[in-house]
């Protein structure tokens, strides 16, 4: 499971990335970008940041996924599309001469901190 080794390094990723005058804050949600080519399964992802954010400000923070479809481009006649099967082939002119333009991110997004009250 490789969601575990993602989820540590986006726990890790998320704290060094608040600003230190946010330092001590709760975050309350963290939005990913995840490719549909990325191999993640969102919901071990999701266990897995449970557990990787126990006892940091990210503890009880809301995941958001957003879920990157693939699309490409044929280098031969240009043509963009969004691939939904499995199969990487140019529909207009046959070429499998592809260009994948998204799909295999794996990002942080945002990141909301609450403010302390």
């Amino acid at each position: 499971m490789h969601e575990l080794s993602i989820a540590v390094q986006v726990v890790e990723s998320a704290i060094r990335a608040i600003p230190p005058t946010l330092a001590g804050h709760q975050v309350e949600r963290l939005t990913l970008d995840i490719g549909k080519m990325s191999s993640v399964t969102e919901t071990s992802l999701r266990f897995c940041f449970e557990m990787a954010s126990r006892g940091t400000s990210l503890e009880s923070a809301e995941l958001v996924v957003n879920e990157i479809p693939v699309t490409a481009e044929c280098r031969a006649c240009l043509t963009g599309w969004t691939i939904l099967e499995p199969e990487f082939l140019c529909g207009k002119c046959g070429s499998y001469d592809i260009k994948v333009l998204t799909g295999r991110e794996l990002m942080i997004r945002s990141i909301e901190v609450r403010e302390k009250k």
